[in-house]
C-alpha cells in the first residue's frame, strides 16, 4: 500500500527496500535530498500547490530502481517551481523521472529536471519528461530538460512536450452528450490518473489527492 503525506518536513530519505509514497506540498518552500541504496525500489510521486522545490534524487550503491512523478498543479497568479536533479552514480542501476504541470491562465510554472550520469558506470538507464497541458494563452511556462552523461554504456533520453485541450476531441466528446466542462475535466484527469496508476491507494487516499487538487 502507498504512504501519503501532506507537507512533509523531512529534508533527505535514504531509501534501503521497496517503498510506495506519495507527498502533497502546498504554499511552502523545501529541498530535499533521497539517497537510493543497494537494491533499493522507489516508486514516489509530489503534488505540489504554490511552492519552490528543489529535488536531488541520487544512488549510493548499485542495482538501484526508481520511478519519480510530480504533477504541479499551477493556480491563477500563482508562482510554482521545481527542479529535479537525478544524479546516477553507480552501475546496474534505473530511473524515470516524469514531470507534469497543469498551467491555468496567469499561471507562472518553472520546470527544472536534468539526468546526471557519471563517469565509470555500465549498465544505467536515465529517462527524464517534462508534460504541460496548457488550459489558456495567458501563462508562462519554463521547461528545462538537461541530460549530463559521461559514461558510454547508458542508455538516457529527455524531452520535453507541450500539450494543449485538443478542440476536435472536446466537440467530440460534448457531442456525446457531456458538457465542455466536464469533457475538459476529463482530459485533465487522463494525465492525473497515468500517475496514480503506478500507485497502489485505498479509496480514501484517491479522494484526498483528487480533493488537493484544483479544479479548473
Amino acid at each position: 500500500m502507498t504512504e501519503l503525506f501532506y507537507n512533509p518536513q523531512e529534508k533527505s530519505y535514504l531509501i534501503n527496500q521497496h517503498i510506495s509514497r506519495i507527498d502533497c506540498f502546498e504554499n511552502t518552500t523545501q529541498t530535499l535530498t533521497i539517497n537510493l541504496d543497494e537494491q533499493a525500489d522507489l516508486t514516489y510521486a509530489i503534488f505540489l500547490k504554490s511552492s519552490d522545490l528543489d529535488i536531488t534524487l541520487q544512488t549510493q550503491k548499485e542495482k538501484v530502481n526508481a520511478n519519480f512523478f510530480a504533477f504541479v498543479c499551477a493556480d491563477e497568479d500563482q508562482l510554482s517551481q521545481l527542479k529535479v536533479t537525478t544524479i546516477l552514480k553507480d552501475s546496474f542501476s534505473e530511473i524515470h523521472v516524469r514531470l507534469v504541470a497543469i498551467q491555468p491562465n496567469k499561471a507562472t510554472t518553472s520546470l527544472d529536471g536534468s539526468i546526471n550520469i557519471l563517469a565509470d558506470v555500465e549498465k544505467v538507464s536515465g529517462h527524464l519528461l517534462e508534460e504541460v497541458l496548457l488550459l489558456g494563452e495567458n501563462s508562462s511556462v519554463t521547461l528545462k530538460p538537461i541530460l549530463n552523461v559521461s559514461s558510454p554504456d547508458v542508455k538516457a533520453s529527455h524531452a520535453a512536450k507541450l500539450h494543449r485541450v485538443d478542440k476536435e476531441k472536446l466537440f467530440y466528446m460534448q457531442s456525446k452528450g457531456l458538457s465542455a466542462s466536464t469533457a475538459k475535466k476529463m482530459m485533465i484527469n487522463s494525465f492525473i490518473t497515468s500517475i496514480l496508476d503506478h500507485f497502489e491507494l485505498s479509496p480514501e487516499q484517491n479522494d484526498q489527492i483528487y480533493s488537493f487538487i484544483p479544479q479548473y
